[in-house]
């Protein structure tokens, strides 16, 4: 009786498990629970906020490389 109780269990965890239908962005005035970004102003900010940021760390980069360039002859004989 005590397998058939944990077999039961089991077959409710699966279907908890295959009910999985997250959205990656989720519009403003829908209502689900199941997503990763909400469509609002704050999700945008910080979007381009992070993209900005990429973006400067990629032209330091390639600005540090052209200001600093390696020396033509080897430093250490």
């Amino acid at each position: 009786m005590a397998t058939e109780t944990r077999k039961s269990d089991i077959d409710k965890g699966d279907e908890k498990e295959m009910d999985k239908n997250i959205q990656f962005v989720k519009e403003e005035n829908q209502k689900t629970r199941n997503y990763i970004f909400q469509k609002n102003s704050i999700t945008k900010t910080g979007f381009y906020g992070i993209v900005g940021f990429l973006i400067l760390l990629v032209l330091g980069l390639v600005l540090s490389g052209v200001f600093f360039e390696a020396p033509d002859t080897n430093p250490f004989p």
